[in-house]
């Protein structure tokens, strides 16, 4: 079996990965049910709703995930968000694979905040990724792979939009993409593109997300009968494309 993920026109953040897996046929429920368990977790964060719900894209109909919270929160050390992530995938069972998989992704970010502000990843403190909603991708994700068995499936991504422009963040005003951006994707197998808007396209927790994922990058899908396709809405809109992640699930050729 074959994962296809298509990032190359409206790139890849941590909601539409895990939306586009819900659309694929990922058991809401369980990840919503899951994802609570990490308020136990994480001071001071609240999920006063989440839901995933069904929008329209440039007239393209897609998943979009809904997350309302309550939290005061402008910075928290990395290790503590790294901390909930593994002990909520503890409490609800994720598998061998799963529990990795979240680890290896928030290692990730944190690796790439050590780089960019010369810290040693003990001491990383997070500011655009302190919020719970960083749990909720990169759990969220976990869960909706695990209850897919998605993790033995060779998983593809198609280059990478990251978009152009300046963004704006804690520390300042930079080029897009952001330093963090670029230290994930260093050294990795992923190619990335500028895309056709001054915007980002891609977010440091999609990034780390399909690192982790992803092992080859290739411009065009492989041969591959197609089995369900899940399409995941972001929540900005563009008027030259749809905001939406393509995933696309099938066999291979060697296995038709």
């Amino acid at each position: 079996m074959v994962l296809m993920i298509d990032a190359q026109i409206a790139g890849i953040s941590g909601d539409m990965i895990l939306s586009s897996l819900v659309s694929l046929g990922a058991n809401k429920s369980r990840i919503i049910e899951g994802i609570y368990t990490a308020e136990s977790f994480l001071d001071n964060s609240k999920i006063t709703n989440i839901d995933f719900i069904s929008v329209q894209k440039n007239g393209k109909d897609a998943i979009q995930l809904i997350l309302e919270i309550d939290e005061n929160v402008n910075e928290r050390k990395a290790t503590d968000i790294k901390h909930c992530i593994i002990e909520s995938s503890k409490k609800i069972g994720l598998s061998e694979s799963g529990l990795n998989f979240a680890t290896n992704t928030i290692n990730t970010l944190i690796s790439a905040e050590s780089k960019v502000h010369g810290e040693s990843e003990s001491s990383v403190h997070f500011h655009e990724a302190a919020s719970i909603d960083t749990v909720v991708d990169i759990l969220g994700t976990a869960i909706a792979l695990d209850d897919l068995n998605l993790f033995s499936d060779e998983i593809i991504c198609s280059p990478v939009a990251i978009g152009g422009g300046t963004v704006t963040f804690s520390h300042g005003k930079t080029s897009n993409p952001a330093y963090a951006i670029l230290e994930i994707f260093k050294n990795s197998e992923i190619i990335i593109q500028g895309g056709v808007i001054t915007d980002e396209l891609t977010t440091p927790t999609g990034a780390s997300i399909l690192v982790n994922l992803a092992k080859t990058c290739s411009e065009f899908y492989p041969p591959m009968k197609i089995n369900s396709v899940g399409y995941g809405a972001g929540s900005k809109d563009f008027g030259e494309f749809s905001n939406v992640l393509k995933i696309v699930n099938g066999k291979t050729k060697i296995n038709l």
